[in-house]
């Protein structure tokens, strides 16, 4: 229909591509969705593409700060809300984002770093978060982290690849969000356990915040958080 609308920029999970569009377009509603493939995910595999094993995204020149493909996938996720706030049909003042896993981070950091044109956030469980305390509680994590130096042998440290992890943490990031935020968890996730996440949470500033919590849910969601979560920008943007 003519005039503006909100618009949604969803995020993708570590390794998603958005193949199945069905969700969206079945759609019956006055919102904009724009469903975004970083580099390396989907469509956007074309020109680089590192997979999901070793290195994979998460690897890929972990000891260089400067060309560690989250560095990349970031700027992504900031130039898509760009694009969208760039848009004559989309409504400045109603701008949201949403993801889980890798996408509830990217969701995450595109409100704490485009603060002007994000007004809402919502999140299941994000990643990275706090990958030091992962790794210290999850031997899987620290596997993982020391199979990608081996990829690339002698390019530095165990506590070196820390440190650059720390950079891209986004809990990090938190203390810069004050939009509105809905963040849902899964109290069985033991791939980004909701306490982690909780950690996050607690530091966002924002007053407008709240959370809801699946008791039986893992990592993959099992209630369909994405649907309850839209339904809350629903709700949200059709207020503002």
């Amino acid at each position: 229909s003519q005039g503006t609308h909100y618009a949604i920029l969803h995020l993708p999970g570590y390794g998603q591509g958005f193949h199945d569009l069905s969700a969206f377009m079945n759609e019956q509603t006055e919102r904009i969705d724009l469903a975004l493939c970083v580099r390396g995910h989907g469509i956007s595999a074309d020109q680089f593409r590192p997979g999901f094993g070793i290195p994979g995204i998460w690897g890929y020149q972990i000891c260089n700060q400067d060309s560690i493909a989250y560095r990349g996938v970031y700027m992504d996720a900031l130039r898509a809300v760009d694009f969208l706030y760039s848009r004559p049909e989309v409504d400045h003042r109603r701008i949201g984002t949403i993801g889980g896993s890798q996408g509830g981070g990217l969701a995450l950091l595109a409100a704490a770093l485009r603060p002007k044109q994000v007004a809402a956030c919502a999140f299941f469980d994000p990643f990275p978060c706090d990958i030091r305390h992962q790794t210290a509680i999850r031997t899987i994590w620290e596997t993982e982290l020391k199979n990608y130096l081996a990829y690339y042998p002698n390019c530095c440290t165990y506590e070196d690849a820390l440190c650059i992890q720390d950079l891209l943490n986004i809990r990090s990031f938190a203390p810069q969000i004050h939009c509105h935020v809905h963040f849902a968890t899964g109290l069985f996730d033991d791939d980004c356990p909701p306490h982690g996440s909780f950690t996050l949470y607690n530091s966002i500033p924002s007053s407008n915040k709240q959370y809801t919590v699946y008791p039986h849910d893992s990592h993959i969601g099992e209630s369909n958080y994405t649907q309850m979560l839209l339904e809350w920008f629903d709700k949200l943007f059709t207020s503002l």
